[in-house]
């Protein structure tokens, strides 16, 4: 998997360093579904963007590593460094779970202001702007 993301973001235009969008870029992103589940702000899952990069708390622990973009919506998100928080309960199902879904995502797409995430197809993150 690791190597997939790798020559993922290589071959998502690391080489021509692709500008992220003016939607993305700079801002705070609130995540309100993941996995078909609903989230509020309370279970603290988060994302900024920054140019090449990505960073927020994951439901316990922050996490932050680079993001690439391609042709037609294609996004790559790279290995993630988080902290290493003790979570329980919910906090550490919703971490676990967007955590396996960031490396998973490979498209991205607006709908009524929110950015709305796919893997294979498929929605797997649905976030508001916070």
């Amino acid at each position: 998997m690791r190597k997939l993301m790798l020559g993922l973001l290589m071959g998502f235009g690391l080489a021509a360093c692709a500008t992220l969008q003016p939607e993305l870029v700079p801002s705070n992103w609130q995540f309100t579904a993941l996995n078909g589940r609903t989230l509020s702000a309370d279970d603290r899952v988060t994302m900024e963007f920054a140019e090449g990069r990505v960073s927020g708390v994951s439901g316990c622990n922050r996490y932050t590593g680079p993001v690439a973009l391609g042709e037609e919506n294609a996004i790559a998100f790279g290995l993630l460094a988080t902290t290493r928080m003790a979570c329980l309960g919910e906090a550490a199902e919703i971490e676990a779970a967007f955590l396996h879904q960031m490396s998973r995502i490979d498209s991205y797409r607006f709908e009524r202001g929110a950015l709305v995430f796919f893997a294979s197809g498929t929605e797997v993150m649905r976030a508001q702007r916070d």
